[in-house]
């Protein structure tokens, strides 16, 4: 681990864990040889690794190539500037999709509040809820007024009702207090003590209303509103479609990292004598390995356990009393809320909290409980599968200790004007 002060490692938290590797004992390798054998034996040692009883992640890479590097520089850098552009195309689609997504839910909202309305008027006629049915009707008659007889006027002849309320100001109030049966205008302006004029006005308008409600605007409501569900429904797959063709094409854009986009790699290629990238045909590719696997302490009188534990309630392991019950939601751990345990518990202790915390913050994520069950349960399942000896690689000991290495690896490629190609692997 370059660059660590030993003495600041978890200062935080002194005495709780420490991984840290002696100066004196890092071993360096740089390989010179023709290309692809340098590869060669880093690839032998990757899969030599869980032979040996290693578990072995890649922790990160980067790669830089010189536009000198014609061949090369198309298959790395200059592919991952396409699959930019066409990670650009693709969500502009995604967004698209998802406007007229939401814009068909605003009118399938708005529909659906029309058949409340019809709803309210039928469920009220059939219950004998006169206010239930009243409260539809009035609504129904407002969206008429303001949507419907508000584009009846003539030119230089006013004739819908809020253009008449001059001559007749409570004609609007009139009209809402009508009933199916008030069509006839003499019967209209005894009943509600209006002009005569008035009630023929109001007669004509609320035979114009029932024709619109039953026979115009209901019909139209029912088709549009099924309409509308199919559409949704169709463009919320496409949406989700769409996001899952793009996934492919993220992960292929994520794992080609350029290395002037890290800090650090890029200032300490400005300053390597061997970089050229005007002039030279160059690549240079990163990688950082982590390996470990457990081993055993001796200690004079005592034996190591060699089998695991029995179970444990999960609050021993270091989970807390909220992410149990969510565990026992998913069916991760028995009712009991018990878990296998480990050589050394609390597993989660407070160490892994604060790591967990960093990630959390360095990658704005939110790490739940099931994950970190599952990562847990990956050395769970390991050390049974050591025990019961279903293992193709070396058995692990059931034990708290383990041996961990840190193995970056950089390897460049310079291919010189003769046309030789030469690796280098360090």
């Amino acid at each position: 681990m370059a660059n660590v002060n030993y003495f600041e490692v978890h200062k935080e938290m002194p005495g709780f864990g420490i991984n840290v590797s002696v100066p004196n004992a890092d071993i360096y390798l740089d390989f010179d040889s023709s290309l692809g054998r340098g590869s060669g034996v880093l690839i032998s040692l990757i899969f030599q690794l869980p032979k040996w009883g290693f578990e072995r992640v890649k922790i990160d890479e980067t790669v830089v190539v010189t536009p000198v590097f014609q061949q090369y520089y198309q298959l790395t850098i200059k592919q991952k500037e396409e699959l930019e552009a066409i990670i650009k195309s693709s969500l502009a689609s995604i967004a698209t999709a998802l406007s007229d997504l939401e814009m068909l839910k605003h009118d399938l909202r708005k529909y659906k509040e029309f058949m409340d309305y019809f709803k309210m008027i039928e469920v009220g006629k059939k219950k004998g809820d006169e206010k239930l049915r009243l409260q539809g009707e009035q609504a129904l008659k407002a969206i008429f007024i303001d949507q419907v007889d508000a584009h009846t006027d003539l030119p230089n002849q006013p004739i819908a009702l809020r253009s008449i309320v001059a001559r007749w100001p409570t004609i609007i109030s009139d009209f809402m207090k009508l009933s199916d049966e008030d069509v006839d205008a003499q019967k209209i302006k005894e009943k509600y003590n209006v002009s005569e004029a008035e009630g023929v006005v109001l007669a004509t308008k609320n035979k114009l209303y029932k024709e619109w409600r039953d026979e115009l605007f209901k019909r139209a409501v029912e088709e549009r509103f099924k309409s509308l569900l199919g559409m949704v429904e169709a463009r919320k797959k496409s949406y989700e479609e769409y996001k899952e063709m793009i996934k492919p094409t993220l992960r292929r854009y994520k794992s080609i990292v350029d290395g002037l986009s890290k800090a650090g790699i890029a200032s300490d290629l400005e300053r390597a004598a061997f970089w050229r990238p005007g002039s030279q045909a160059m690549s240079l590719d990163t990688a950082t390995i982590w390996a470990w696997k457990p081993f055993a302490a001796p200690e004079k009188y005592k034996s190591v356990r060699e089998a695991p534990l029995d179970e444990i309630p999960a609050e021993k392991a270091g989970f807390k009393p909220e992410e149990i019950e969510l565990l026992k939601k998913e069916k991760l751990i028995k009712s009991n809320g018990k878990v296998k345990a480990l050589p050394m518990e609390p597993s989660i202790d407070d160490v892994v909290r604060k790591i967990i915390k960093d990630i959390e913050k360095e990658y704005n994520v939110k790490i739940t409980a099931k994950e970190i069950f599952n990562a847990r349960q990956k050395l769970v399942e390991r050390f049974e599968k050591s025990v019961t000896g279903v293992t193709d690689y070396e058995s692990w000991i059931f034990s708290p200790y383990f041996m961990f290495f840190e193995i970056p690896v950089i390897r460049a490629v310079i291919r010189l004007p003769n046309g030789t190609e030469i690796e280098d692997l360090m």
